[in-house]
């Protein structure tokens, strides 16, 4: 079916050979076998060598990159500062020429700074203390692969210092250069729209906030904020226009060269510079080297093969970083490239504007599996604001931008108003995200749906017509259509299931039964990411969860609060339950005011509230009374404690009430027995007392609790009265995510490792 491209574009087969190999030495079974079905209907005799080769160059570039190192604990570190930025509320240093104890180590190493921030310059050369060892880490089903994320950005070893006085530069960089220049002077108009300026011009994404990133999502045009194929594409655009015009008023240069050749030589050429110019990164790189190949052969020639191009570019990034196979922004890259292809290969249009409507629709068609499955929301409207943007983008932006930086040593006052011009437009972006821009959750497929979606694509597009094409291809539809279905029906048979989420410093809990679903706290720190944002927002539409029947804060403290906002702006939620509705209290304020725009009931509960959701009860057993103030939060007092389940199973969360609350609860009145109990407060000493357990006698104890840090440590007095009484204790800091279940018998499951009780 597919034989027809491997002819025309053999370099094709080389590319899957070499994805193959790579794909079978990370352990990626699944993806391997898919990438070697194609290769199967895209092979002939005649290409037999081409993937021969292809699985070679793979195998011997996977086996010389620098892998990951298993370097923990304190370690004096030497190294030179690649890039320095906030990335996330965190301060870190993007490091190579890295010596650990005077030992040479091949790669790259990202160092959090947490104290006392100082700024440290790029080129810097620096020594200090560190603690390496990738801590904070979480482990859920479904969840973020952490250490394939730092294998995509080329990263061997992660860690942090405490304070920035700790560090000793050992040698300063060079005197402020250029780009410096270029980057404090939009610092310095201290607006979001020079931030958004400084990335898409210098690639320096750490003035970007949540909100920013955000307000492009909800257009569809995220793409913009970083140098992609796109940005230097536009630079070789300009570059091509204004070496062709330059030329032209030169006749006699013009009646000795090949104006258009040269004209677009002169294109890569600026491209080139360009990407030499912007911040160093691996992404950067990777796109440098992908749009020189792909601009190169259309330089070159007006009829190139854009696939046997993204091959070259394909294998060619592939043998310099292997590990970026798992990197989402180079997938998007090359899906957004195949489906411009398939669109101008099937299409011929006439018309600037159907070549951009037809170029802007092949490539959202072909990124949008991509897009669902791995960030699990879609923008309604991406496809409009593409069309208006990106041409806003390219024609007023970059050019304004770039002429403006290169004023810059002629004049500032005329770089300046240059700036302003672009942030102008930057400016229309985010008014038109901010009266129009949406965001849908979407529920994260089978990973099998996307395969199935992209053959189904390959097969439309590049497949050669034959009657095996079309039967295949039906088959496709069909099963694209009918997968989500039998999945949603898997789900909604389910029995109750307690899923205790990992998310290091803090608690989150999904109940679910029969399509119902009931979320306890969000996770959160005082300090670091967003848990709801990135871990529990994904983790519910990994779950197939459409809407929350009840969100429960059991605490004001970011521990149990800190993920409440972003859940609440992105997922569709019935009904919030809260023990404190005090104005003095920025979390639960902020709860309420988004609760209040969607039109969300808030209720503050106390003792002897229940509900039921579906087959599923849910108890109050504390607090007292419903606190309106901060001060009735000291020890857990003011925690919300529930006891949920049905009538095969019941569990007893606790938050952080231990000691007196726990006595409190012991002695209510009426049944308070449960089959499985959440430790309060990470398992604190004062948790779990031997007269709680006497009411309680549960057969299962899940001890929510961060992987490093003394501060909550789990106590072994609790560990051992719960080993006294035939409890078994689960660690979310050993097991990570805790799934627990009743089928006839107690079963619990774990992200890290599987028991059956």
């Amino acid at each position: 079916m597919f034989r027809d491209i491997g002819h025309r574009s053999p370099l094709i087969i080389v590319l899957l050979s070499m994805v193959i190999s790579i794909l079978l030495f990370k352990k990626a079974y699944i993806p391997a076998f898919y990438c070697t079905a194609f290769l199967f209907m895209s092979l002939s005799r005649p290409l037999v060598l081409h993937a021969v080769l292809g699985l070679a160059i793979g195998l011997v570039a996977v086996l010389l990159q620098p892998g990951s190192m298993d370097i923990v604990g304190e370690h004096q570190v030497k190294a030179r500062v690649v890039s320095s930025g906030f990335v996330g509320g965190t301060y870190r240093l993007r490091v190579d020429r890295l010596l650990v104890d005077n030992k040479k180590i091949r790669g790259v190493a990202r160092i959090s700074v947490l104290n006392n921030v100082r700024p440290i310059m790029s080129g810097s050369l620096v020594r200090a203390r560190v603690t390496l060892g990738r801590h904070g880490t979480t482990c859920n089903e479904g969840g973020f692969d952490y250490t394939r994320y730092l294998e995509s950005k080329g990263i061997v070893l992660t860690g942090f210092i405490k304070n920035s006085e700790d560090i000793e530069i050992t040698r300063a960089p060079p005197a402020q250069g250029f780009r410096q220049r270029v980057s404090g002077l939009l610092s310095g108009m201290c607006r979001p729209e020079a931030e958004i300026l400084r990335a898409i011009l210098l690639g320096d994404r750490s003035g970007l906030t949540d909100s920013i990133k955000d307000s492009f999502a909800k257009l569809g045009v995220s793409h913009l904020l970083a140098i992609s194929g796109l940005h230097l594409g536009l630079v070789m655009l300009w570059g091509t226009i204004l070496t062709f015009n330059i030329i032209r008023v030169l006749p006699f240069v013009a009646k000795r060269v090949d104006t258009p050749l040269v004209a677009r030589l002169f294109g890569v050429l600026a491209a080139l510079l360009y990407a030499l110019f912007v911040e160093v990164s691996l992404p950067t790189m990777r796109a440098t080297i992908m749009a020189i190949v792909l601009l190169g052969s259309i330089a070159l020639n007006s009829k190139a093969d854009l696939v046997n191009a993204l091959s070259l570019a394909g294998i060619v990034i592939l043998a310099l970083w292997p590990s970026s196979i798992f990197s989402i922004s180079l997938m998007l890259s090359f899906a957004s490239v195949l489906g411009i292809a398939g669109v101008l290969k099937k299409v011929l249009l006439k018309g600037y504007f159907l070549t951009l409507m037809a170029i802007t629709l092949g490539a959202t068609v072909f990124t949008l599996p991509l897009v669902v499955y791995v960030f699990g929301s879609i923008s309604p409207v991406g496809f409009i604001a593409n069309l208006l943007f990106v041409p806003l983008f390219g024609m007023l932006v970059m050019p304004a931008g770039i002429l403006g930086m290169i004023c810059l040593p002629v004049s500032t006052g005329v770089a300046y108003h240059l700036f302003q011009i672009s942030m102008y437009s930057i400016g229309l972006v985010l008014m038109a995200s901010s009266k129009f821009g949406l965001l849908l959750p979407v529920i994260r497929p089978w990973p099998a749906w996307v395969y199935l979606v992209y053959m189904g694509l390959f097969l439309a597009f590049f497949g050669e017509r034959t009657v095996i094409r079309h039967v295949f291809l039906y088959a496709c539809v069909i099963l694209v259509v009918c997968m989500p279905v039998l999945h949603d029906m898997v789900i909604r048979s389910g029995g109750l299931t307690f899923d205790f989420i990992d998310v290091g410093h803090g608690e989150s809990i999904l109940i679910t039964k029969k399509g119902h679903a009931i979320l306890i706290d969000s996770g959160g720190s005082y300090m670091g990411p967003d848990t709801g944002r990135l871990i529990v927002y994904p983790h519910l539409l990994y779950r197939r969860i459409r809407c929350l029947d009840l969100f429960v804060i059991t605490s004001s403290s970011p521990y149990h609060s800190g993920g409440a906002a972003f859940i609440l702006k992105r997922f569709p939620v019935r009904r919030v339950w809260t023990s404190m509705v005090g104005r003095f209290n920025p979390t639960i304020r902020d709860v309420v005011r988004i609760a209040r725009m969607k039109s969300i009931p808030v209720e503050c509960v106390s003792l002897g509230v229940s509900m039921d959701i579906g087959d599923i009860s849910i108890e109050v057993l504390n607090p007292r009374r419903c606190a309106k103030t901060n001060h009735s939060l000291a020890r857990g007092v003011g925690n919300i404690v529930l006891r949920v389940g049905d009538d095969k199973m019941k569990g007893l969360f606790m938050s952080d009430a231990d000691g007196d609350v726990e006595l409190s609860i012991a002695h209510l009145d009426g049944d308070i027995s449960a089959n499985v109990l959440k430790v309060a407060n990470f398992g604190s000493e004062r948790s779990c007392l031997p007269v709680f357990l006497e009411r309680v006698r549960p057969e299962i104890a899940v001890i929510t609790c961060p992987d490093h840090g003394k501060r909550h440590r789990v106590s072994t007095a609790v560990l051992k009265r719960l080993k006294q009484r035939s409890v078994l204790a689960f660690r979310t800091d050993i097991r990570g995510e805790v799934i627990v279940k009743f089928n006839k018998v107690f079963s619990v499951k774990s992200a890290c490792k599987s028991a059956d009780n």
